[in-house]
């Protein structure tokens, strides 16, 4: 998560602010004294335009952001 934060741009505060979360939450998740719930995480992958399954594999593209549109979906 830290560093797709860090590719945007993005302060924590800011991560904080586009998911509803309160002040210093991702701060806690990024230093490993908070879990990240289920919801949390749909929640997080929008402030930081990605995919939640990007954000719990190990190697994920940092650049990869989620489309506009899905394909096949009119």
């Amino acid at each position: 998560m830290r560093d797709r934060r860090e590719y945007l741009g993005l302060s924590r505060r800011e991560i904080d602010e586009r998911a509803g979360f309160v002040q210093q939450y991702i701060t806690k998740v990024e230093g490993g004294t908070r879990l990240l719930l289920l919801k949390n995480l749909i929640r997080m992958s929008y402030a930081l335009e990605t995919h939640p399954t990007w954000l719990i594999s190990d190697g994920f593209d940092v650049t990869f952001s989620v489309p506009d549109e899905i394909p096949g979906n009119h």
